[in-house]
């Protein structure tokens, strides 16, 4: 029911699309179908095309970001290494499996990040946080 409200109301891309999770994107979690449509309006209409991951392909994204089994491997060991990326794709996989929805949104500069991160806050997310390749900073708890 809720995939089928999300899809209804042009949520943007939802997972199960391919492609490794990604960087230079912020990455937060809203827990309803109301505040996803809220926050993918609000989104597209300051220029941002979302993703929204969301059921069991959006899990299924998560768990093989990196593409090939080998890749996924490799992915984890250094994710191993270097901590929070890891528990971020554990949190991020429980909350699509609570039924909440994790939306992607590419931004390559500080300006744009910090944008994103508003429109996330005038729509009750939580848990974003802005990725590149090497690192990620918080935005809203």
């Amino acid at each position: 029911m809720a995939d089928e409200q999300s899809e209804s109301a042009g949520a943007g891309r939802t997972s199960g699309q391919g492609g490794a999770f990604p960087t230079n994107a912020v990455v937060g979690v809203v827990d309803g179908p109301r505040d996803l449509v809220g926050l993918v309006e609000s989104l597209r209409a300051a220029g941002f095309e979302p993703e929204v991951l969301c059921g069991e392909r959006g899990v299924e994204r998560i768990e093989n970001a990196g593409g090939s089994a080998r890749d996924v491997r490799i992915t984890r060991v250094v994710q191993g290494m270097f901590g929070y990326e890891a528990e971020h794709s554990a949190r991020h996989t429980r909350e699509i499996e609570e039924g909440h929805y994790v939306v992607v949104v590419r931004s390559e500069d500080d300006e744009t990040t910090d944008r994103i991160g508003d429109i996330f806050a005038d729509h009750a997310g939580h848990f974003v946080n802005y990725y590149t390749r090497w690192t990620g900073r918080p935005l809203i708890p």
